[in-house]
């Protein structure tokens, strides 16, 4: 039979830390030609060169005139994983425009989106804009004399 064990004195304590990390980055695309790339028809896209962020290579889709019909009248675009990914990558993401940061702008259509690309599936997350008059309203994109 064991004998009871006394408690005497403080107690011993400890401590640990659990530090969630991840990696910051940014792309500037700049869609030079704002006015031909309109000509796009709906569902096309122009693509942004590869880029490395995160430990990840990544492409933007612009659709001039919307993916879809339903978003003929928007631009949209699209973050791609450019790579084949062997496990889940978790994103947070905002899409914005440098003139309206720079002019201090309210831009009610930047917000930032949480998305998993999964597996070895290549998959998009899409953030759409402003329609074309509420853009051009802004005047980011005048028109060429």
């Amino acid at each position: 039979m064991s004998s009871p064990i006394a408690c005497v004195g403080e107690p011993s304590g400890s401590a640990s830390a659990i530090v969630a990390t991840s990696a910051r980055g940014y792309h500037t695309l700049k869609i030079d030609g704002y006015w031909c790339a309109k000509a796009t028809p709906t569902g096309e896209f122009l693509q942004s060169s590869q880029f490395f962020v995160g430990g990840h290579c990544w492409r933007i889709y612009y659709f001039p005139n919307g993916k879809d019909s339903e978003t003929a009248d928007y631009i949209s675009f699209y973050l791609k994983l450019d790579e084949i990914a062997t496990e889940d990558v978790k994103t947070m993401f905002t899409i914005n425009f440098a003139k309206v940061a720079e002019k201090r702008l309210s831009w009610p259509w930047a917000s930032t989106t949480r998305y998993v690309f999964g597996g070895v599936t290549l998959p998009s997350s899409m953030t759409s804009a402003p329609n074309r008059p509420a853009l051009q309203s802004l005047s980011l994109c005048p028109h060429p004399s």
